[in-house]
């Protein structure tokens, strides 16, 4: 299977928006943790990789780090540093389960919050990203 690519026009959850907009929606998610983030030089890297990896991870499967390195194009450290991401109340608060297969192998799943949850329009805020809660700025 390819790595998944950021279509240039479609959003996270799937709605068509040119580059531009595109761009623009991974300029606003909030700042990376860490003491060599360098906003400019990171942010939309860290940003795509972080959506690539929700993508993968909306089906609700288990998926280990190499399978999500395959399918994202992106090395596991940094796969499993976007998890943990996701997991943190900026990102979305999201809940990725694990599970421990063997001899040090782990296998991820996230968990979809209902539907009725309030939503973050990344397009209008920066206070709290959550890639599966976009709002439709409606």
């Amino acid at each position: 299977m390819a790595p998944l690519e950021l279509a240039a026009n479609s959003d996270p959850c799937g709605r068509l928006v040119d580059a531009g907009a595109q761009l623009s929606m991974l300029e606003r998610l909030p700042d990376f943790d860490g003491a060599t983030y360098d906003r400019e030089r990171d942010h939309v890297r860290l940003g795509a990789q972080a959506m690539r990896v929700w993508h993968v991870l909306l089906d609700e499967q288990w998926h280990t780090l190499s399978e999500l390195s395959r399918r994202t194009g992106d090395p596991e450290a940094s796969v499993s540093a976007r998890i943990r991401d996701l997991r943190k109340a900026k990102f979305g608060g999201h809940e990725v389960e694990r599970d421990f297969v063997s001899r040090g192998l782990w296998r991820y799943r996230l968990v979809r919050a209902d539907v009725g949850e309030a939503t973050t329009d990344v397009r209008t805020s920066t206070s709290s990203w959550s890639p599966g809660r976009i709002g439709n700025g409606t």
